[in-house]
């Protein structure tokens, strides 16, 4: 499945939307515009049907935009006449990504418009309220103390506590910040220690499991001094992510890892 994002003002004959029917429509005012009044498609179609729709706008889309096509692996850029297809996992640093910015500036796109890492936060965002296939809801964790495991999470992480369910061995808190949900578990009869391995990130990797829970931020150096400052422990140092972007890892006061993750 792929969503889509078309200006109608971008076409020759805006007509050619209506084999679509779109999920949203969004109106921008841009005063400063060839038109001041700019109506955005948000399209929905299935992979069979991407081929059709990326060939029936192509010779439509005008000199100076682009009509676009996503999913979470693939992006298709539609110019006038010319089709650029892109693999989302390098984070718009590829080559191929590069050629499209260039190919777009020099025929009449704005910079601004044309700046996927900017762009794609807000297309994804805007997809999300469409979205009814399977999503992650939250990841549980058994910790030491429950009590002292929902302040840190609190305190440290500015997570909310959404609900307590206390029983008489197993208590459980639900606590959720932005779109993260984290289950904790306190046990109080027969706990056991965290398995060795988890005491070293490398050696962790080498069993099967979960490994650790991730939290992508704005700014990886801040956020780093920030929790610094809280007396978060970090076990490693920032490194380039092999998929794009930069990470980190620490561990809360149970020794569970967390990495922080900044596509930047």
């Amino acid at each position: 499945m792929f969503y889509g994002m078309v200006s109608s003002e971008a076409l020759e004959d805006p007509l050619v939307l209506n084999t679509v029917t779109p999920l949203k429509v969004i109106i921008d005012q841009k005063d400063d515009a060839d038109a001041p009044l700019w109506h955005r498609y948000l399209l929905k179609v299935s992979d069979k049907e991407l081929k059709d729709i990326l060939n029936k706008l192509k010779p439509q889309v005008k000199q100076g935009w682009y009509a676009i096509f996503w999913n979470d692996l693939e992006v298709h850029v539609i110019f006038t006449n010319k089709v650029f297809s892109l693999k989302r996992e390098q984070q718009w640093k590829s080559k191929a990504y590069e050629q499209v910015r260039a190919y777009g500036t020099t025929h009449g796109v704005q910079d601004y418009y044309i700046d996927f890492n900017e762009r794609f936060l807000h297309y994804d965002a805007l997809v999300q309220e469409f979205d009814i296939g399977y999503k992650p809801h939250h990841v549980a964790y058994t910790v030491n103390n429950l009590d002292e495991s929902i302040t840190w999470y609190k305190d440290k992480l500015g997570f909310s506590l959404v609900n307590r369910f206390n029983r008489p061995v197993r208590s459980t808190a639900l606590l959720k910040r932005d779109g993260v949900q984290i289950e904790l578990f306190g046990i109080s009869e027969g706990l056991q220690p965290l398995p060795e391995h988890n005491k070293d990130l490398l050696e962790d990797l080498s069993h099967m499991g979960i490994k650790h829970l991730c939290i992508e931020v704005n700014d990886l150096t801040e956020t780093v001094e920030e929790l610094k400052s809280k007396g978060v422990v970090f076990v490693t140092e920032p490194d380039e992510a092999s998929f794009g972007g930069h990470y980190i890892f620490f561990k809360d006061c149970n020794g569970i890892l967390i990495e922080l993750y900044c596509t930047k």
